[in-house]
């Protein structure tokens, strides 16, 4: 969602704009399609109005959480904003460098942060959520 959410607000502010040759674009969207339309069954279905507000929710509290410690970031290390929301918004390593070579933005910079984010997420925050006995 954080890689969605950036590359549309990227190409309403952006004075250019980059579209997919439509092959290509075409396969990824069949793919996709396909993907997610053999994972569905009616009790999936079923759990969708109970499950749209949650998740609506928490993909808004991760976005602004991204947006405000990109800000304190930038501010901190006075990176320019671009690859400083870049480098902490979730959305994957690969995807984030992709738009940052394309935008002209520290690469480096926004590897070494999308790094300390991942690893964060994956080594510190459960190992604090053990010692705190919260799972």
């Amino acid at each position: 969602m954080g890689a969605l959410f950036f590359v549309v607000i990227f190409q309403i502010l952006s004075k250019k704009s980059y579209e997919p040759p439509q092959f290509l674009y075409t396969i990824i969207v069949s793919l996709l399609g396909g993907t997610i339309g053999l994972n569905i069954d009616i009790d999936l279905l079923r759990t969708i109005p109970q499950i749209i507000i949650p998740v609506a929710a928490i993909t808004v509290i991760t976005i602004s959480a991204a947006f405000l410690l990109a800000f304190l970031i930038h501010r901190l290390f006075k990176k320019d904003f671009l690859s400083t929301i870049l480098g902490v918004i979730p959305g994957g390593l690969a995807v984030m460098l992709l738009i940052a070579e394309s935008t002209d933005c520290d690469i480096v910079y926004v590897s070494s942060l999308q790094t300390v984010r991942l690893l964060t997420a994956v080594i510190f925050i459960p190992n604090l959520l053990l010692l705190t006995g919260l799972i």
